[in-house]
């Protein structure tokens, strides 16, 4: 039996071991507090306050939640709060309240990538908010459907986006639904169908410095119609009319569209005039001789108002009376620098005439004339130009029939040009001893000049 020393003892030891679990356990609990942030220190630690958001958090909060009402105030916030407005604001939030008030391109990028992944601010002058402005009217643009669609939305959306677009890159244009019934259309080959009218378009947007345009019809399917792959009179006339007003236009690219010759001078009868147009691309149509001899005079004479940098008319129905009319313009123009006539037929003697044409030429330093059935005369004349013209840098004759001895041949003349940095000579029968020497004399040349000149030019 223990003794009542003992026992006084053993009390004390006791009492010392519960302080000890004590201060440790207040202890642990700071470390908790401490941790996750509590502002009340209490004995369980599970027990904790929210805490309290500052005035300006819950301002911001609500801003961000009522963006719609307070859009205007939200120019007034000071920079350092704006951002992280912004940061947080809802990409759903309507075009016509945050196309002026919202600045911050990180907001834009978000927009972006909710809607396009693979979307790229390289293509629209590095502006996530170009980017945006100028993808969404052209999906826009290639939804619309005339008479289905609204064209007040539409317009109201180039009101709203208008200052911000330099370059749409339109891949379709949807044609009117047809009223004529699938059993009495067999044969819609010569059937116009109606597509939107650009006249009310394009003068509105007043910044817009290059326009693609394609008139067909993506993914069609079981609904494939050939009138879905053409542009129709009415669309031309409407379409040049809106070209002509829209001034500030410098590129213009209307492809795939089965363009004639007919489409041709009513386009080229309203561009002539044009104060501002530097490159044309009408490559990929149904342009034959009349629709060249009407480019070539409206546009490359000598005497007329616009001043056409670049024409391209790849994959056309040019021959040799179309060239003959180009070859007699390009003697006395001096504006054109790019002329590319590649994949039309226009034979051997309208190849000469073209490259004639340039011992006179002063100022073009590209020309395009691959797959263009060139022969002896052609090369011949290639050889003559080489030695005699100094402002030519690129030249594309690749894909014609020229053989080893004119390969020879015009490997020695571009022996002796210093100027020119590339001639594309693949696919025309020439030696590969020919073919590596020419490449090594525009490798020579390139360094010299201190240019790199590309595939891309070709």
């Amino acid at each position: 039996m223990q003794t009542k020393q003992s026992l006084l003892k053993q009390a004390e030891i006791d009492k010392l071991n519960l302080d000890l679990e004590q201060k440790q356990d207040v202890s642990a609990d700071n470390d908790v507090n401490k941790k996750i942030g509590r502002n009340i220190v209490a004995e369980d630690f599970r027990y904790n306050l929210p805490k309290i958001p500052t005035l300006v958090d819950l301002c911001l909060s609500h801003m961000i939640e009522e963006f719609i009402i307070h859009r205007n105030t939200f120019k007034k916030v000071p920079e350092k709060f704006r951002k992280k407005i912004t940061s947080q604001l809802s990409v759903d939030v309507p075009l016509w309240v945050t196309t002026d008030v919202v600045k911050d391109d990180e907001y834009w990028k978000r927009k972006c990538r909710a809607r396009w992944r693979t979307s790229d601010s390289k293509e629209h002058r590095n502006s996530w908010k170009a980017t945006y402005m100028e993808m969404n009217m052209q999906e826009t643009l290639e939804q619309f459907v005339p008479s289905v669609s609204d064209l007040n939305d539409l317009i109201e959306l180039i009101n709203i986006s208008s200052k911000f677009i330099r370059k749409l890159n339109v891949q379709q244009l949807l044609p009117k639904p047809s009223k004529q019934s699938d059993k009495m259309m067999k044969d819609d080959s010569d059937e116009d169908y109606e597509r939107l009218d650009f006249t009310e378009i394009l003068p509105k947007l007043k910044r817009l410095e290059s326009i693609s345009l394609q008139y067909l019809v993506r993914n069609c399917g079981m609904n494939f119609k050939w009138g879905h792959f053409k542009m129709s009179e009415k669309d031309c006339t409407s379409l040049a009319k809106s070209l002509y007003f829209c001034k500030s236009l410098m590129d213009i690219s209307i492809v795939k569209s089965s363009i004639d010759d007919a489409q041709t001078e009513i386009l080229c009868s309203q561009l002539k005039d044009h104060p501002n147009l530097s490159t044309l691309n009408l490559s990929h149509n149904s342009i034959s001789d009349k629709g060249m001899s009407t480019i070539s005079t409206s546009l490359l004479n000598k005497h007329s108002f616009v001043r056409v940098q670049s024409i391209d008319l790849t994959n056309n129905s040019i021959k040799y009376a179309g060239v003959k009319v180009l070859a007699k313009e390009l003697e006395t123009n001096d504006k054109l620098l790019k002329l590319q006539l590649r994949m039309n037929k226009i034979g051997d003697e309208g190849g000469s005439l073209i490259l004639i044409a340039m011992a006179r030429n002063k100022t073009l330093n590209f020309l395009g004339l691959g797959s263009c059935d060139l022969g002896d005369m052609s090369a011949e004349a290639i050889c003559y130009i080489l030695k005699n013209n100094r402002t030519l840098q690129y030249l594309d004759i690749s894909c014609n029939v020229f053989g080893t001895d004119n390969g020879e041949a015009i490997r020695q003349a571009v022996e002796g040009n210093d100027t020119l940095l590339n001639v594309d000579v693949r696919e025309t029968e020439v030696t590969k001893e020919a073919e590596y020497f020419i490449a090594m004399k525009h490798q020579l040349n390139q360094e010299r000049n201190g240019n790199v000149a590309s595939d891309s030019h070709f």
